[in-house]
């Protein structure tokens, strides 16, 4: 009951205290709910956030896991050709060795063999007198020289083949001249695991976060559920009062 300016009572009829009082309630819970899916709408774009990174993260890890594949068996054809260069070089070299010893002092080869069998030529058909003479020891010292420089030339083949089969491979890393050496690549390899480890460290955080978001999201459905429900509960408590109030005064409650 509230008073007029002149001092009289003015009765509030149940009605509008009813409307009044429901009134009020339905903006509390209102707002309380419209809070709540303003909650939920967010969770709900934190947690597609979360998946998008998720995603992008488990594409990255899979990018750099099939790199460290390809620089591993970049590193395994390399050391590959090395390996078979070594053995090639040395098994000339053992050949070469073994052509020496069959030669003598004065040949490593075929070209030696020649050179040698011209000299114990010379040698069992020239007299002694001739083999005193300037001229002839001239000769043979020609022959030995280029005996000699011609086995040099052999060995130096032997290594430029022995560079060409270790380095055959380096017209294909000239974007990365880093990656040219078997060292660069064992440190790409350990940079890219490295990496790949925080991704994976990173995956299993973002997952984490994940199953944590979608918890709080089930949480807020069921807080919005019960705030429906307290809302449903407070409506059919007011109207039970109001039917209460106009029974006590004798009135019939209008129809809302």
């Amino acid at each position: 009951m509230v008073k007029t300016t002149n001092g009289t009572p003015n009765l509030v009829s149940p009605g509008d205290l009813f409307t009044e009082i429901r009134s009020s309630e339905m903006a509390k819970f209102q707002t309380e709910l419209a809070q709540l899916e303003t909650e939920k709408k967010e969770l709900v774009r934190s947690l597609e956030d979360t998946q998008r990174s998720l995603e992008l993260a488990t594409s990255e890890v899979s990018n750099k896991q099939e790199r460290i594949n390809g620089l591993l068996a970049q590193l395994d054809a390399i050391m590959s050709v090395k390996s078979e260069a070594d053995s090639e070089f040395e098994a000339k070299e053992a050949e070469l060795g073994s052509l020496g010893d069959v030669s003598g002092i004065h040949g490593k080869d075929a070209m030696a063999d020649s050179s040698l069998s011209l000299l114990m030529h010379l040698d069992d058909n020239v007299d002694e007198a001739i083999k005193s003479q300037p001229a002839y020891k001239r000769l043979r010292k020609a022959l030995r020289l280029s005996e000699n420089r011609y086995s040099v030339a052999l060995r130096q083949i032997g290594s430029m083949q022995h560079d060409l089969w270790r380095y055959h491979e380096r017209d294909k890393l000239d974007a990365r001249p880093d990656l040219a050496t078997e060292e660069g690549l064992k440190k790409e390899v350990l940079q890219l695991q490295a990496s790949l480890d925080q991704r994976a460290e990173e995956i299993k955080n973002l997952q984490n976060l994940l199953t944590t978001r979608q918890m709080s999201i089930e949480a807020m459905e069921k807080q919005v559920i019960a705030c429906s429900k307290d809302i449903r509960r407070v409506v059919v408590c007011l109207l039970d009062s109001y039917t209460m109030v106009c029974s006590t005064m004798k009135e019939d409650p209008p129809k809302h």
